[in-house]
Formats: C-alpha cells, structure tokens, sequence
C-alpha cells in the first residue's frame, strides 16, 4: 500500500506503465502533475483545539470524548469503540461532526505527532480531548478521505513531524499544521484516489480477518492436541 500511495501522489491515478507520460512539476514537496496545486492546510481547513478538563470529571457519565489513543485506527477513522466521557458543560462548537480531521497535537513518541484521523457518522454528540486538534474544511473542492491519506504517507509525515517542538514530549500546534504544504489535484482525481486506496484498505482488512481466523483456528487445534480431546490418529490428511 505505501508503494501504491507514493506512486498515486506522484502520479495520480495512471497504471506505472503509463507513468513516464505524465508531465510532472517540481515543487516544495517533491514532483507532482502539473496540474496539481500546492496548499497551505491553514489555507483549506480551520482549527480548534479540543476541551480540557479535571480528572475527576472523567467517568461513565457525559460527553462521549474521543482521545490519543482512538486515533490509530486500522483505517481512515476514528475509532469510535471504548470511548471514556466528560462530565463537563461545552459548547456547541467543541462537537465533532463527520468530515472533520484530527491530528495527534501531543504525543510521547515523535512519530505519532500530528498523526491525522477522520471523523465518521456516529449515534450520538461526541467531543475531542486537548491532546487532539480538530481540522474542520471550509472549501467544498476537497475530499477529506483524500487529504487524511495523503497526509499519511511518507512525505508529509515527515514535513509535518519537521515543525513539531519537543520539551518532555513531542507537540504540535495550531501553527504549526497551518504551515503544512499538501499537493491538492482536481477534485475527480481526488474521488479516483479515494476509491483505488479504498479497495485496498477492504482487501487488506479481508487478509487480516483471514489470518486471524487461521490463528483461532491453530490454537484451538493445539490445545485440543495437547489436552488428548483429540488425536493424531483420528486426523485426516490429504496426500
């Protein structure tokens, strides 16, 4: 999948025989289509840090609150499972709804800073903790699925993570993520993106799910073996 990224933000959506015809501009974040642009995230999206709150307001009763670690996520989003809840008054803008973007803003690891996850439909109002800031998209032209896959890749982990501050643990602000540079094609090209990494996301959870079932699989066999509930004698092997 990481070859597939660097090739489809490179290239766009053309099959690699094909990629040599590509005309391709040199830019601050490496070569992209021509008619690709470049964009400021602070010029597309505006952010809000997430609520504070006192250790004694966190509880089984609340505001669902989604925190660091229901952002590494197998896919694009959040995970919404085991969510803790703030027993606090917020404001109606402190909501997240779908489409908006998180980023990791504080981390003890230098490589999660700044990790990017998207918000999904959700039953009910849920709100976000002060280690995340939200990126909310204020133009119309831009699939959020596209820009949290693109800031996922190599290239832009690395130019994201190169703004990040480190005291006793790795930080990243408002400011700092204005200034990220991102590559930005026409919108059809975003939805074409979009969709062949979603194809690949659905393959890979399938392989997964595959090869944990094998594994619950494997150690049932063993235990069975093992505890004599069954024998190798009664096994039946095809030649």
């Amino acid at each position: 999948k990481k070859s597939l990224m660097s090739h489809l933000f490179t290239y766009g959506p053309v099959p690699v025989s094909e990629a040599e015809h590509v005309k391709l501009k040199e830019t601050e974040i490496g070569l992209i289509p021509e008619d690709w642009e470049v964009r400021r995230l602070g010029d597309v999206a505006i952010f809000k840090n997430g609520i504070n709150f006192q250790k004694e307001q966190k509880g089984k009763a609340g505001v669902l609150t989604i925190d660091v670690l229901n952002m590494y996520s197998q896919n694009l989003y959040v995970d919404t499972r085991n969510l803790y809840r703030i027993n606090k008054n917020i404001d109606e803008d402190y909501y997240v709804k779908r489409g908006d973007l998180l980023f990791v803003r504080s981390s003890l690891k230098r490589e999660g800073v700044g990790w990017t996850s998207l918000v999904n439909d959700f039953s009910e109002k849920i709100t976000f903790c002060g280690f995340i800031i939200r990126g909310r998209l204020i133009s119309s032209n831009i699939l959020p699925e596209y820009l949290v896959n693109y800031l996922r890749t190599d290239i832009a982990r690395e130019n994201l993570i190169s703004f990040s501050g480190k005291v006793a643990i790795t930080n990243i602000n408002q400011g700092m993520l204005g200034n990220v540079l991102i590559s930005l094609p026409p919108l059809q090209i975003q939805t074409q993106i979009v969709d062949i990494l979603s194809s690949v996301d659905s393959k890979i959870e399938a392989e997964e799910n595959k090869a944990k079932a094998l594994d619950a699989l494997f150690k049932t066999l063993l235990e069975n073996l093992m505890t004599g509930k069954l024998r190798v004698n009664t096994l039946e092997v095809s030649s």
